[in-house]
Order: C-alpha cells, then sequence, then structure tokens
C-alpha cells in the first residue's frame, strides 16, 4: 500500500506496479493505515526530517529506510536501512521482515521508543538547553569585555 498523491505539482506521474495506491489521505486516515501496518518503507533520496516516518514510529511500524544520512542520524538502531536504489534489496528485507513476526515486532518496538525522544517535551528541554547555553556565553563575554 502507498499513501500520497500519484501526481506532483509539476505535471509528473507515478504509476506504481507493485503496490496498490490509497491516494492522499487525511490524519486521521493515515492513522488509522499506520496502526494496521507492520512496515512503514521510506525510500526517500533526500528527507531531512521525515514527519511521516516518525508518525508510523509512534505507531509501533517497524522502519524500513533508505540509507541516507538524514535517516541514519535519527534512525539508526531504530530501522533497518537499504542502499538507495537498491530495490532488489529493498524487496528481500521487506520479504524477511513479512515472514518473520518476532523480528517486525520488535523492530516496531524499537522505532516507537525512539521515537518517543523526538516528542514535544524532548524538543522543548533541548531547545531550553540552546538558549540557557547561549545566554551564558554571552554572559560570560560581558563580564570579560567589563573586567577588560
Amino acid at each position: 500500500l502507498a499513501a500520497g498523491p500519484l501526481e506532483g505539482p509539476n505535471g509528473a506521474r507515478v504509476a506504481p506496479r507493485h503496490v496498490r495506491p490509497l491516494g492522499p489521505l487525511d490524519e486521521a486516515g493515515l492513522a488509522l493505515w499506520l496502526a494496521r501496518g507492520p512496515v512503514f518503507v521510506s525510500v526517500a533520496r533526500y528527507e531531512p526530517f521525515g514527519l511521516a516516518v516518525l508518525e508510523a514510529a509512534l505507531a509501533g511500524c517497524a522502519l524500513v529506510l533508505s540509507d541516507t544520512p538524514g535517516f541514519r542520524e535519527l534512525w539508526d538502531g531504530a530501522a533497518i536501512f537499504v542502499a538507495e536504489r537498491d530495490d532488489v534489496a529493498l524487496a528481500t528485507v521487506l520479504h524477511a521482515l513479512l515472514q518473520d513476526r518476532e523480528r517486525r515486532a520488535a523492530c516496531g518496538a524499537a522505532a516507537e521508543a525512539r521515537a518517543r525522544r523526538y516528542g514535544v517535551e524532548a524538543m522543548t528541554a533541548g531547545m531550553l538547553a540552546v538558549y540557557r547555553q547561549v545566554l551564558h556565553g554571552a554572559a560570560q563575554g560581558t563580564m570579560q569585555g567589563a573586567a577588560a
């Protein structure tokens, strides 16, 4: 199954042969599918964060992601990675994962645990820590300037 539009803003169309397109989904529709799906795949070539990946992880889906620096940074140890544009490797990983319920559940649990790190509370604490460092550095600079 694949969620999302089949036509891009430039008019380019995708005609998937091996997946069933669901079309664009609203938030509730996507949540329903994620709750049902044991595996979430993203073979994006570039993804700075990946909100869809986070939503799937929070739903307990096992993650299969393209091996890009952004995905590695965020999901290393909590996802299975495949080389970009390696359709055979992707198919092999998916087949094995779909046949192994225990591994799929373990991967889903690891993804969900990792996703919990990226909640609003964690983001707020991280930003406050950055602001404290900046303010502390500014205060140190002011004190050094006054001592000179």
